[in-house]
């Protein structure tokens, strides 16, 4: 996914660059208003009869955008096809971290052109992915390919359309976010459903135990319904899909004894949730974080900034958790769990380890 070195100066105002920008934003909102959620309990040749259409008809429209965008300010695009190595399932992060990281490059002035390139390639090779599709396939396997492939859109021209607007000095139009940001949330909703699993404890009664799951399937229910839910791993959104159901099946006939099981299954779901802090992006966030604010933390009180920042650190660890909701300020209470959290991530008090 490699293209030869450019030298291209920054172009000042190109006349089409208005143009492509606005194509770039209307791409995007059509992408955005295809509702994948609604898919995920149907058959798959229902979702290869509805879905698929809207999906092949955005990453058509993408790729020859990417092309469009490529051939005005590189000249470039027929080195766009042709690369017949597809990203595997575990590159994706890869992938993304990649666009992030020509977006943040803002010395390198051939991000617009290096950008369609990038988004050219990939949506030409998850079009080739997505068309293979067929009816004897697992739903949830069909269902992740889509939902990839309208991923793969959104982040590209979302990311393209920030770069064009900060290089040809126009007004940007659609929100860019990066992965690190979408992960945040991503470990901000888990931990919302993990406290909200976790309670006060075992309950002592059948209206507590009913309490506490029907508060558990409200929170998946805004869980599902919230806009970062489609970039959930498709594992995770398998089983939040599987516990919900078995939730509703349970309210509707409450048995104690099945319903404490089902409350042992959640508990043990939101264990692997936690899992949400070893991605690459949020390792290398919390090291950062955890560092700067053990280095702040030598006084008697807490900087004001520092515990503001550590709120982003909200769900990696309980007694950290339990630090940021009192919003102590005493920095000898701070200190020990800073270093003990810094060890655990393979970096001492002394220094980062890579």
């Amino acid at each position: 996914m490699s293209r030869p070195p450019q030298t291209t100066e920054p172009h000042g105002t190109d006349p089409a660059a208005s143009g492509f920008q606005q194509r770039i934003v209307a791409l995007v909102g059509e992408t955005r208003r295809v509702d994948i959620r609604k898919h995920e309990t149907l058959p798959t040749e229902r979702v290869l009869v509805e879905l698929l259409p809207q999906v092949l008809e955005k990453l058509h429209a993408g790729t020859a955008l990417a092309r469009d965008v490529l051939e005005r300010f590189d000249g470039a695009s027929d080195d766009a096809v042709g690369i017949d190595e597809p990203m595997r399932p575990e590159q994706t992060g890869e992938f993304y971290l990649g666009v992030d990281g020509l977006v943040f490059d803002g010395a390198n002035h051939s991000r617009v052109a290096d950008l369609a390139f990038i988004a050219s390639t990939e949506l030409w090779q998850k079009l080739r992915r997505v068309e293979a599709l067929h009816e004897g396939m697992e739903r949830w396997d069909v269902v992740g390919e889509l939902g990839s492939g309208l991923r793969r859109v959104i982040k590209t021209f979302t990311a393209l359309e920030h770069v064009l607007a900060e290089e040809e000095g126009l007004e940007p139009e659609l929100g860019f976010e990066s992965q690190l940001e979408t992960s945040l949330e991503v470990r901000r909703q888990y931990t919302r459903l993990r406290r909200s699993i976790a309670g006060d404890g075992t309950p002592e009664s059948e209206q507590a135990l009913v309490a506490r799951l029907r508060g558990i399937g409200t929170r998946i229910a805004m869980l599902i319904g919230r806009e970062v839910y489609t970039e959930l791993r498709i594992g995770d959104r398998i089983e939040i899909r599987k516990l919900q159901a078995r939730i509703l099946a349970w309210l509707r006939d409450p048995q104690v004894a099945v319903g404490h099981r089902l409350l042992q299954d959640l508990v043990g779901f939101g264990d692997l949730l936690a899992q949400v802090s070893r991605r690459q992006e949020l390792v290398e966030h919390d090291h950062a974080a955890l560092r700067e604010a053990l280095e702040a933390s030598t006084g008697t009180l807490m900087p004001a900034d520092q515990l503001i920042a550590l709120q982003r650190l909200d769900g990696l660890d309980p007694e950290l958790d339990a630090l940021i909701a009192t919003e102590e300020r005493r920095a000898p209470r701070w200190r020990p769990v800073l270093e003990r959290l810094l060890g655990q991530l393979g970096v001492g008090p002394g220094g980062a380890s890579w």
